[in-house]
């Protein structure tokens, strides 16, 4: 695949699906799922995923990892959010919806929660 100026390398449908959720984040909309948030003990790595059930994701993602992972907490948003903090945290991304877990990235965790349960 080619890259012209002026053209995103998305597919049609890829590009809709992203700037659908970008809508949906804007306007406050949920889809039913949570965003978790899951440490792998000792790596210094935060993964950043959505899931129905964060729970029986984390025990899915524990059975292919060769380290313990801990699970830190859930906020409410889904998917539109999701996007919104992958954004927010970039300058510490690693790779797939792994981050460093600096100060920075740690303290977003915080307040997130904080906010969570200050709103249940």
């Amino acid at each position: 695949m080619s890259y012209l100026p002026g053209h995103d390398v998305y597919s049609t449908p890829r590009r809709n699906a992203i700037r659908s959720a970008y809508l949906r984040a804007r306007m406050g909309w949920r889809d039913g799922k949570e965003m978790y948030f899951i440490e792998a003990e000792g790596q210094n790595r935060i993964k950043i995923g959505v899931a129905r059930d964060p729970e029986e994701r984390m025990s899915t993602l524990q059975a292919g990892s060769p380290v313990k992972l801990k699970l830190l907490g859930t906020v409410a948003g889904g998917q539109a959010r999701e996007i919104k903090t992958h954004k927010k945290l970039a300058k510490w991304h690693v790779r797939g919806e792994w981050f460093e877990g600096s100060k920075e990235v740690r303290s977003y965790i915080e307040e997130a929660l904080r906010e969570a349960a200050d709103n249940a």
